[in-house]
């Protein structure tokens, strides 16, 4: 009801802080906050979604070592096309990897108009920057700060839980009404 009431002004300006209509709501916004934010901000502690594996897994196969193979190579992360349409029940991890069973309601979790889900897969992987040559690259990020090749992987599995999560408290504010 607050994102259709204040829809016009959302478009332009800072969100306003809604007024509830008695101390129980009051209560209700403030405890889903503070949820929220201990959700945001520990995002790094959440439990990983128990993601399926179309194909590979958390365990290497044979005899590549984990660094290759959880590394993401130039492509990104994306989802396979099924006749035509992106698949978003699985994402294309690197040619070691293809994660299956993304819940669809993950993707209900919008920041500045893109899925938490959709932003790791766009900014996860190697990139280099047009003019100054720079090499962004989140396999070395992963393994000599994070001591860990999985860490993007696991980084997916994390905002998938934080998705669902996020989306679940929300949903419990639905039926408030503001002045």
């Amino acid at each position: 009801s607050y994102r259709t009431k204040y829809a016009a002004n959302l478009r332009r300006e800072l969100p306003r802080i809604p007024f509830p209509k008695d101390a129980q709501e009051f209560h209700l916004l403030a405890d889903a906050g503070r949820k929220l934010g201990a959700l945001h901000l520990g995002y790094e502690e959440a439990e990983q979604y128990p993601i399926q594996f179309e194909k590979g897994g958390w365990e290497p196969d044979g005899e590549i070592a984990p660094r290759e193979w959880f590394r993401l190579e130039n492509r990104r992360m994306q989802h396979p096309k099924v006749n035509k349409e992106k698949d978003t029940s699985r994402i294309v991890y690197n040619s070691n990897i293809i994660v299956a069973g993304i819940p669809e309601e993950a993707y209900d979790y919008v920041v500045n108009g893109k899925s938490a889900i959709e932003w790791v897969m766009s900014r996860q992987g190697v990139s280099t920057h047009k003019d100054s040559g720079i090499v962004n690259d989140a396999n070395d990020f992963a393994v000599e700060t994070m001591g860990d090749p999985a860490y993007p992987l696991r980084l997916l599995a994390k905002v998938i839980t934080v998705s669902l999560e996020t989306i679940r408290i929300v949903d419990t504010l639905r039926e408030i009404e503001f002045s």
